[in-house]
């Protein structure tokens, strides 16, 4: 979301709210002449009652939405992205400046970028808005770099653990013959290896921006994982409310990000760490009762191979940053009850 203090009436936002405050002054309408001049903008141009009834538009916004005065519609009905555009509305009306936001057309492979500016007195408030298409070349620049992320993961998955294989299977049967601490050190080395490889496969296919989220329930999928990776001495705490918790998300995703907090958890608080998922505002928060993080920690914590343990990879975090930025989330390190670590994701919707 972006603010923008100034008005620049030779912009398609400009030109817009400049027609629809003449036509306020002139007649309390849009007339056929105003109404013929919207249309000729080649954009989404809409106007919105406070609330986000959408209270008028021009014909590109009605042939791409199949928008009628039939339904009382919103905004929000015609996009993915709800919380975003309303977020912008309640800034608009706030104060007065001009918001920008970006949002996907729902059921459609097309990206808009949503400006809103306020119209009219204080006594008869209006929002005007106008929607400009994001240039295809950018959405296919996207979908090939994604798709050459997804090759190289797909080589490095082969290429890799194929000898990788190998040396595990031979370093196996010499461990049969004669386990030595020498062996030993090499067996911890390949099983590091081994989780580089994956960590780095995860790094690489979680940035990609979520494009077809689902609605799931948060709970369920909070003890799924818990129970995959969890330690036979570890405790799971679920602090939600009575109702169910649902958001909308890419569930393979999700679970990724939760795996890796409770990773992060057991490692660094050990075996029999009590681990508590609770919910906040606008999102949820992972938190154990271990020794916690500095607060040098928490500023790096999130970067790439920056880790406070001797045989971790770096990653673990790092891929739960890049989950919750590809969702539009923001996550942060900060301190548990108890003195631990606690991880909030907020900005969920």
């Amino acid at each position: 979301m972006r603010r923008d203090r100034g008005h620049h009436p030779a912009t398609g936002l400009g030109r817009a709210t400049w027609v629809i405050r003449m036509g306020t002054i002139r007649d309390e309408r849009i007339d056929c002449e105003l109404s013929a001049a919207l249309d000729a903008l080649g954009d989404l141009v809409y106007v919105l009652e406070p609330s986000g009834e959408l209270a008028g538009w021009n014909d590109e916004f009605a042939d791409l939405t199949d928008c009628t005065d039939a339904s009382d519609p919103q905004l929000t009905d015609f996009f993915a992205e709800p919380a975003h555009i309303d977020g912008a509305r309640e800034l608009v009306l706030d104060t007065g400046e001009r918001v920008t936001v970006d949002a996907s057309l729902d059921g459609a492979d097309r990206s808009y970028e949503l400006s809103f500016d306020r119209v009219g007195t204080d006594d008869a408030t209006a929002l005007v808005g106008i929607g400009r298409e994001v240039a295809s070349e950018s959405l296919d620049a996207e979908r090939r770099q994604n798709e050459l992320v997804e090759e190289f993961a797909g080589h490095v998955s082969h290429d890799i653990r194929n000898p990788l294989q190998v040396a595990t299977a031979q370093l196996e049967l010499a461990l049969d013959e004669c386990e030595t601490e020498r062996l030993q050190r090499v067996n911890a080395a390949l099983s590091r290896i081994d989780r580089l490889i994956t960590d780095s496969l995860t790094l690489a296919r979680s940035g990609a921006d979520v494009t077809e989220p689902s609605a799931v329930d948060l709970e369920p999928q909070v003890r799924d994982v818990w129970e995959a990776v969890a330690t036979e001495e570890a405790t799971l705490r679920v602090d939600f409310d009575d109702e169910a918790v649902e958001i909308s998300v890419d569930t393979a995703r999700l679970g990724h990000l939760l795996e890796q907090l409770f990773d992060n958890a057991v490692t660094h608080a050990g075996p029999d760490v009590t681990v508590t998922v609770g919910t906040l505002e606008d999102g949820f928060y992972v938190a154990d009762d271990g020794p916690g993080l500095t607060v040098e920690d928490r500023e790096y914590v999130f970067e790439s191979g920056y880790s406070t343990a001797d045989d971790g990879t770096g990653f673990g975090l790092a891929i739960v940053d890049r989950i919750a930025v590809a969702h539009g989330w923001t996550v942060r390190a900060t301190e548990s009850e108890s003195g631990g670590a606690r991880f909030e994701v907020t900005d969920v919707s």
